[in-house]
C-alpha cells in the first residue's frame, strides 16, 4: 500500500483519494457517455461507486495529479458513506 496520502501535511492528489476509496470497497467507473465541448473533443464522465449503498459521486476531470481540497474529500465521504482515516491535521 502507498504511503498514506493524508498525513504528510499537503494535499493528496486525486489519484491517492481514489485509490485510497477503492482500496476502502469503492470502484471508478465511466458512464457510457461522455462530455463534448466546442471544439469536438470528448471527456469520460467518472465517478466511485460505493456497491453497500449504491451511492456514487463524480469525479472531476482536473487530472489524477491535480491536488484535491479537503472540502471535496468531505464531500466524496459523505456522498459515499465512507470515513476515510485522517491524521488530525491533514492538508494544513
Amino acid at each position: 500500500m502507498a504511503a498514506h496520502p493524508f498525513g504528510s501535511g499537503q494535499l493528496p492528489t486525486w489519484a491517492e483519494v481514489i485509490a485510497l476509496f477503492i482500496q476502502m470497497g469503492c470502484s471508478e467507473r465511466e458512464l457510457p457517455a461522455s462530455l463534448v465541448d466546442d471544439t469536438g473533443a470528448e471527456t469520460p464522465i467518472r465517478y466511485l461507486f460505493n456497491p453497500e449503498n449504491k451511492a456514487f459521486a463524480p469525479i472531476f476531470n482536473y487530472g489524477d495529479q491535480t491536488k484535491i481540497t479537503r472540502s471535496e474529500i468531505e464531500f466524496l465521504e459523505r456522498t459515499l458513506d465512507i470515513n476515510i482515516p485522517k491524521a488530525p491535521k491533514w492538508g494544513l
